[in-house]
């Protein structure tokens, strides 16, 4: 099995969707490139809730011609009577797991207020299933990693549901949790 990486985002529209992007560790430098030549040239990220309306179509439609991804993984847990909190844990525990399956060799999580205790979960859940040394976990800002931002992507366009979450269902494999 080929090594992969995993990028990790979410949304909070319609539930708490949490999206790991899969990207074969042998294409990540052309699918950096890929995503770089997507993102627009006044900004030092691509941002799904930052673009027109208009211009979000045809970014999600360029995203699936050029397929930066192998794999998006949407973990979904309703959030209605629970605390925020531990929706993430239940998410971000399942996609380590998942994450191990698929034998990846790194997790890269979107740095947000929460990072320490993201940090612990996906280190506790990776030791769970005996990952622990075979998956490094790092938690970065959104701009040090172009694959960022396709797990931003994914999960815009999942959620947004229509076109937008048709054009990426080739690609989505869905973890309904709740």
């Amino acid at each position: 099995m080929a090594a992969v990486e995993v990028f990790v985002d979410e949304t909070k529209e319609r539930g708490y969707l949490l999206c790991g992007a899969v990207v074969a560790s042998q294409r990540l430098t052309q699918s950096k490139k890929a995503m770089r030549d997507l993102k627009p040239k006044n900004r030092d990220r691509l941002h799904m809730h930052d673009e027109r309306p208009a211009n979000r179509a045809r970014l999600v439609k360029e995203f699936m011609r050029v397929c930066p991804i192998d794999a998006a993984h949407i973990f979904i847990a309703p959030i209605a009577g629970r605390r925020e909190r531990a929706v993430r844990d239940d998410c971000l525990a399942e996609l380590a797991r998942t994450s191990a399956a698929l034998g990846a060799n790194r997790i890269l999580v979107e740095s947000c207020s929460q990072d320490r205790q993201d940090f612990r979960i996906l280190t506790d859940s990776l030791k769970g299933v005996g990952a622990l040394q075979q998956v490094r976990v790092a938690i970065d800002v959104p701009t040090s990693n172009e694959m960022l931002w396709a797990a931003d992507l994914v999960v815009w366009a999942y959620a947004d549901g229509g076109r937008n979450r048709d054009m990426v269902m080739p690609v989505v494999q869905v973890h309904n949790l709740g």
